[in-house]
């Protein structure tokens, strides 16, 4: 990966948004335990549904000029 990649960025935009709000670091970290129960042997649909979740809080992060 290179500095100006989107994905990257996006990554970087989610984990220092996290950082920054513990209440939904929580609620990330405990969706993700759910979810992992619940996909136990299906990744690709334990990263689907945890996908509007993060979609919301980069929304939320570009707003506040993350």
């Amino acid at each position: 990966m290179f500095v100006g990649n989107q994905q990257l960025r996006d990554h970087l935009t989610f984990r220092n948004y996290l950082r920054d709000h513990p209440g939904w670091r929580d609620a990330y970290g405990n969706l993700k335990q759910t979810l992992a129960k619940v996909y136990k042997f299906d990744r690709e649909a334990y990263t689907e549904a945890k996908t509007e979740f993060v979609l919301a809080r980069l929304r939320r992060a570009w707003e506040l000029g993350y």
